[in-house]
């Protein structure tokens, strides 16, 4: 019995299925069980994720990266980012704005989207994750200032787009020297 316990298979399953029983992340959990079976192998960190990484075929490691890319956004926003930006924004807005001013708090929102929906697709490669993490929270203030949707619909897309159609980092990286 206790030589079955001490078996990679069994260990990797368990830490496997308490981390989800703990509601971890899915793909950190795992992650944690094949280390904790390349452990229980007796493998090095290296060994333990060349053979991770080998053992996926091209369609999972994408969907790992993607997972991982979750994860990651999931972590941002239990961060409370976003609400503090609402809080500020709408500790700013008042009903006596004059529109010379609330014209330029538009245009301020729409170069912030545009620049984090560039740094998404560049530099901090989350891809899409950040518009369900940013905009919700920004929707009250965006009504308030009688903003145009569609105008932020392409401050996100035209962020998105010319971040890796422009510059080789992230997944500019791997759209001009793999796909081009």
């Amino acid at each position: 019995m206790t030589h079955m316990l001490a078996n990679p298979v069994i260990v990797g399953m368990v830490a496997l299925l308490l981390l989800s029983a703990l509601r971890m992340h899915v793909v950190i959990a795992l992650v944690s069980g094949a280390v904790a079976a390349g452990l229980a192998g007796s493998m090095s960190i290296a060994q333990i994720f060349y053979k991770f990484h080998c053992g996926l075929t091209s369609g999972a490691a994408i969907a790992v990266n993607y997972s991982l890319l979750g994860a990651f956004a999931y972590a941002l926003a239990n961060s409370g980012m976003a609400e503090l930006v609402r809080r500020n924004m709408v500790k700013n807005l008042g009903e006596d704005m004059c529109p010379k001013l609330a014209n330029r708090l538009r245009w301020r929102i729409l170069l912030i989207i545009t620049a984090i929906s560039f740094l998404c697709k560049s530099l901090i490669p989350v891809h899409v994750a950040f518009v369900p993490l940013l905009i919700p929270p920004l929707l009250a203030p965006m009504a308030q200032l009688r903003m145009d949707r569609r105008a932020v619909a392409c401050a996100i897309v035209f962020g998105l787009v010319v971040s890796y159609m422009t510059l080789p980092l992230g997944f500019g990286c791997v759209f001009l020297r793999n796909i081009l």
